[in-house]
Formats: structure tokens, C-alpha cells, sequence
């Protein structure tokens, strides 16, 4: 669900773009599975972009390797697995770094308008 700055935001560039062209297009994303197949080496390389303390880095690095899981289904548990992909569902930390990824959208036109929020993002495109 939209803030209320965000709905107004949202409302205020369609309405801009309405003015100088007779359609816009709005292409909503929903990014929430991207929680599951976000990759870690190329999280890491947008993290030393940032040029954080090393040892932000190498905690974060920590958090993301030698994960594994196993899954539960009618009483049959599978075997431990490991996996390199993803972050964990609620915590600060995967939100943090989802968003750390999801500085890298960029828009192909000026004329566009690209809304973050969270997991979702709105193209405006006139």
C-alpha cells in the first residue's frame, strides 16, 4: 500500500505528465520475489561501490554465505542444502540490501519518472 507522500508524489508526476502529453503509461513493479533470487556476489560488488568500512562489509558478507535450509512438508523433512540467493524474509538487514540493490534501476529516458517505495517501484512513462 502507498503512503500518503507516495500517493500524492504519484499523483502530482501523472498529473505533470498529463499536461504535456495525451497519455501516460504506468507500469507498477511488484519486487517482492526478488527477496528470493537476489544474487550475492553482485550485491557485494554494489556494496564496495559504497566504499562502507571494511568491516560492514565483511559482516554483511558473513550474513549472506554458508546459508542453508531445509524444507518441511506433511512431516518429510528434505535434506540441508546450501544456497547463494536471496535475503531473509523481515529482517532489516535483507531490506537494507534489497534497497542497496534497487538504487541500480535507472530510467533509459529523462522524460520517464521511476517511483521507489520499499519492493515496489511505478514507471511513468508519457
Amino acid at each position: 500500500m502507498l503512503t500518503g507522500q507516495l500517493a500524492v508524489l504519484l499523483f502530482h508526476s501523472l498529473t505533470r505528465m498529463l499536461e504535456d502529453a495525451a497519455c501516460v503509461r504506468a507500469v507498477l513493479i511488484d519486487f517482492t520475489q526478488a527477496f528470493d533470487i537476489a544474487d550475492h556476489t553482485v550485491l557485494l560488488s554494489k556494496l564496495a561501490e559504497l566504499q562502507l568500512p571494511g568491516n560492514i562489509d565483511s559482516w554483511i558478507g558473513s550474513f549472506l554465505s554458508a546459508r542453508q535450509q531445509v524444507c518441511r512438508f506433511s512431516g518429510t523433512v528434505s535434506e540441508l542444502e546450501s544456497f547463494n540467493l536471496g535475503f531473509v524474509h523481515g529482517s532489516d538487514v535483507g531490506l537494507t540490501l534489497f534497497l542497496v540493490l534497487s538504487q541500480y534501476l535507472n530510467l533509459l529516458s529523462s522524460n520517464n519518472k521511476l517511483i521507489k517505495f520499499a519492493d515496489d517501484s511505478t514507471l511513468l512513462v508519457p
